[in-house]
């Protein structure tokens, strides 16, 4: 029987999830109307009803916090991942989702130590919680200027990374700040043990759940069990010591790229894919809100000389790794032209996960006295938020126009829908041949079909070819793509080949020389 007692606190937070909503989505229809970036409305309103005290602080534990927020943030964001592009890149995201993201959490961590003068285990626990990746808002930009496929998914392959990496970093720091005796060998090895654990725990529980959802038919079922396993494995890998962020991550990249390939329907692709947008709209929402409501106003002003300083040291020092991680890219014949460097560093803007993890900071987080207050960190790391969602968000089109690094031409839009008419008609031609094959569509009524899904197929190519003859630029644009991916492919042919041993070394170097060339000429140069 539920005890008295529970009912209030059940009613309170049901209401306080209910206000929350409602005001998120009157910001959102204001900020859409206004045109301006949807998280600094949230962000700006929160502080405002927090100062005006219309809503009270809602106060919530750290992994409570995290076991809410993250997983729909992470999982949502790793299932519209696409690994056979990962693999092409696979090289380079590394480099931003280890190298650059421990490189750029201990540069910062520095600077936080001499501008704040915080304890060195302080200063990195700001690090950390500032170290993940939030570009949603520069991929929408990224999508509606054209820019080049390899860009977006190099700014996207490091945000899934290292939002896992940086949430294990500050879990690390917190732990050692809570009391546990630990080294710096102890720290590397836990975080190591941390970040392998939770991979393996995630991918083997999605490996698993992929072949059971071959055998579903049902989208609603489908789409609880994907809920399921984004939390289930989250708490097992929690339960088991190992990063629970890390497992989350694993469990979406093998639904995005197997269970929703191989083992859903297009309806449950299209309710999966609905659900999580909406899931992660809603975290995003509340965690936004939750950190304008908690803030004190009047605390930003005192602080702006902060954290202005902190988010110009942070950005100067991502640009200069990453700079860094370029050349030595060059070096090792992956080209990552100077352009490419100068997008990826100014899209790592910070957003939800960094709050999500500053407002879980509770007096229990660490021992001992002479610790900044949670409100002093907080103003911290929501200042240089809201500066990285203000500069970096706002300047990013006006920079990418001004380096001429789209690659959108005249004729586009109208090329990518006869492109969309063939796309479709092609998986419509598949399914109709499978459906014929097991009796499902009745022989007198196949020809009819294949005849409709044939029209749109011509009506489609008859559109690209004449777009092409219209728009030479076009043309010579999509010529560049096409070759641009065929020679991603022999590459990773090459690999594969060498991998099985049907091939020397020396004969796969040759190859990749000569792909690289190729490559460069087509502007993926040094």
């Amino acid at each position: 029987m539920i005890g008295p007692e529970v009912v209030p606190a059940a009613e309170s937070a049901t209401r306080s999830v209910v206000e929350l909503l409602s005001v998120a989505c009157l910001v959102a229809l204001a900020a859409k109307r206004l045109r301006m970036p949807y998280t600094v409305a949230l962000v700006v309103v929160g502080i405002a009803v927090g100062f005006f005290h219309v809503l009270h602080p809602v106060e919530i534990s750290r992994e409570v916090l995290m076991l809410v927020f993250l997983p729909p943030l992470l999982f949502e964001g790793t299932l519209a991942m696409d690994l056979k592009t990962l693999r092409d890149r696979w090289l380079e995201v590394a480099f931003l989702a280890l190298p650059v993201t421990i490189l750029s959490f201990l540069a910062t961590g520095w600077l936080v130590q001499t501008v704040t003068g915080y304890a060195w285990p302080v200063a990195l626990l700001v690090a950390a919680m500032l170290a993940p990746t939030d570009p949603v808002s520069v991929l929408a930009t990224f999508r509606s200027l054209g820019v080049p496929r390899p860009v977006a998914m190099l700014v996207e392959g490091e945000s899934v990374f290292n939002d896992g990496i940086g949430v294990v970093i500050f879990l690390v720091i917190a732990r050692y700040l809570g009391g546990a005796s630990m080294g710096p060998l102890d720290v590397a090895g836990l975080f190591i043990f941390e970040v392998v654990g939770g991979v393996v725990v995630g991918g083997v529980a999605a490996y698993l759940i992929h072949r059971l959802l071959a055998r579903i038919e049902d989208h609603l079922i489908e789409v609880v069990i994907s809920l399921s396993l984004a939390y289930g494995v989250y708490l097992l890998a929690e339960a088991a010591h190992v990063s629970g962020v890390m497992a989350v991550v694993a469990a979406g990249l093998i639904i995005g790229n197997f269970a929703k390939v191989h083992s859903m329907s297009a309806r449950t692709r299209l309710a999966l894919t609905a659900f999580w947008e909406v899931a992660a709209y809603i975290a995003n929402s509340l965690v936004f809100l939750l950190m304008g409501i908690a803030l004190q106003s009047t605390d930003l002003v005192p602080a702006a000389a902060r954290f202005v300083l902190i988010f110009i040291g942070m950005n100067i020092a991502r640009l200069v790794i990453i700079w860094l991680a370029g050349q030595s890219l060059v070096l090792m014949g992956r080209p990552f032209p100077p352009k490419w460097r100068l997008v990826v560093a100014w899209s790592g803007l910070r957003g939800s996960i960094p709050i999500a993890l500053v407002l879980g900071i509770t007096p229990e987080t660490w021992v001992g006295s002479g610790h900044p207050a949670r409100q002093e960190l907080l103003t911290l790391v929501s200042g240089v938020v809201l500066l990285s969602l203000l500069v970096q968000g706002l300047s990013i089109g006006p920079l990418l126009r001004k380096m001429g690094i789209l690659t959108r031409t005249e004729g586009e839009d109208d090329f990518d829908r006869a492109t969309a008419d063939r796309i479709s008609a092609a998986a419509a031609a598949r399914r109709l041949e499978e459906m014929e094959s097991t009796g499902e569509v009745p022989t007198a009524l196949q020809a009819a079909f294949a005849e409709e899904i044939k029209e749109r197929d011509e009506r489609g190519m008859q559109g690209q070819a004449a777009l092409l003859l219209a728009h030479p630029e076009l043309a010579r644009a999509r010529a560049d793509e096409i070759r641009r991916s065929l020679l991603h492919a022999e590459r990773a042919a090459l690999d594969m080949a060498l991998h099985h041993g049907q091939i020397s070394t020396p004969v796969v170097e040759e190859g990749n020389r000569r792909i690289d060339d190729a490559l460069i000429e087509l502007g993926e140069g040094r």
